[in-house]
Parts: C-alpha cells; sequence; structure tokens
C-alpha cells in the first residue's frame, strides 16, 4: 500500500512584528488501503459551477484544488441537492496561487468555478 505524507506551515506576520506568529504546523503521515494510482488534471474553469472530477479515484482520501491563476479567486461549494451545487454565494473562496485540501464525505461533491473570467486550476485526488 502507499502512503499519504504531508508537511503544512502557515505564518502570519505584521510589518512591526520580528517574530512571525505560526497559524498552522500540520506534519502527519498515513497509510493507504487502496492501490489505486493518485488523479491529478490541469484544466480551465468559467463561469458556470462545475463538479471537481475525481478522475478514477473512486474513493478520495484528500482532494486538492490549487489556483493557477495570478489574480482572481475561485469560488467553492461543498453542498449538493439533487446533483447541483446548493449556493446563492460560494461556501470558500480560493485566493490566487493558493491550495484548497479537503476529505470529501461519501456522496457529497466539490463544486468550483470562477466568478469573473476562465482560469486555469489544477486537482490533485489521492485514493484511501
Amino acid at each position: 500500500m502507499g502512503r499519504i505524507t504531508r508537511a503544512v506551515s502557515t505564518y502570519y506576520e505584521t510589518p512591526d512584528q520580528s517574530t512571525p506568529f505560526a497559524a498552522t504546523m500540520v506534519r502527519e503521515s498515513r497509510p493507504t488501503v487502496s492501490n489505486e494510482q493518485p488523479y491529478h488534471r490541469e484544466t480551465t474553469l468559467g463561469s458556470e459551477w462545475v463538479r471537481v472530477d475525481y478522475g478514477w479515484v473512486s474513493d478520495p482520501s484528500m482532494v486538492i484544488i490549487r489556483n493557477l491563476d495570478d489574480k482572481d479567486v475561485i469560488e467553492i461549494s461543498l453542498v449538493v441537492r439533487d446533483g447541483k451545487p446548493l449556493v446563492d454565494r460560494p461556501h470558500l473562496l480560493l485566493s490566487p496561487r493558493d491550495v484548497f485540501e479537503g476529505c470529501p464525505s461519501s456522496g457529497t461533491s466539490i463544486w468550483v468555478k470562477s466568478p469573473v473570467k476562465s482560469i486555469r486550476y489544477s486537482v490533485t485526488v489521492l485514493p484511501k
């Protein structure tokens, strides 16, 4: 079986602060229970909601979405009814060049769209 290893550090600092505040420091590793290969794809996102494609991964342990645009955000929705995102506004905003990581519960899809134009993004799906 495979292994997922994460190392994430997020810091916050102000101009007058000599030592940054460590907002998040995650280091974790866990084995996978599947022999599935990870799925990765770069594609273009438009102004309509689209469901994030998990490729051949039937039961994801982690979905990583990266905004490849330098200026515009990606809108993310996690609530779904009748196969469509149930939103009048997005649940999350993914800043330019930033990354979203999450594990959708069984039967839940992640939906994304661009509020302004077509932009590039990538999706990586890791199996359980």
